[in-house]
């Protein structure tokens, strides 16, 4: 669909024919002429989503994870303390690893916490702490 916006011609593609059916078509370009009449340029908007998107993908609990602990690493923490995290990291990451990081639901952080405590090794680590301290960097 050929459209201006700020005194530019742009152009914006819904998809082929076999993916996007004409009603879709037709329903996307409705909803790009809504924008438009709004002052939006909606490949703007599309580009930000698919920006979004990507930075969502990349920000996953063992991502973010994994730069807190170099973090630690760098800030002079005890080999054992290290240690203790990484151990409470990896029973963590099966459950969470791969989940965005603001997508993860209190009740998983449970679900992570009865396997640690099912371990037996609880008093060695405070996993409430460390799961938070990581979910806070």
């Amino acid at each position: 669909m050929n459209y201006r916006h700020l005194n530019r011609q742009k152009t914006l593609a819904f998809g082929t024919w076999p993916d996007v059916t004409l009603a879709e078509a037709r329903a996307k370009r409705d909803g790009v002429r809504k924008q438009i009449s709004q002052g939006i340029d909606p490949a703007e908007t599309q580009r930000l989503d698919h920006l979004s998107a990507l930075l969502e993908a990349e920000n996953t609990f063992k991502a973010i994870a994994e730069e807190w602990v170099t973090k630690n690493e760098r800030e002079g923490r005890a080999p054992v303390t290290l240690d203790k995290i990484r151990w409470l990291l990896n029973i963590t990451y099966p459950t969470l690893g791969g989940r965005p990081i603001n997508k993860i639901s209190p009740q998983e952080v449970l679900l992570v916490l009865r396997k640690v405590e099912a371990t037996g090794r609880i008093s060695q680590v405070p996993p409430t702490v460390a799961l938070g301290e990581t979910s806070i960097y």
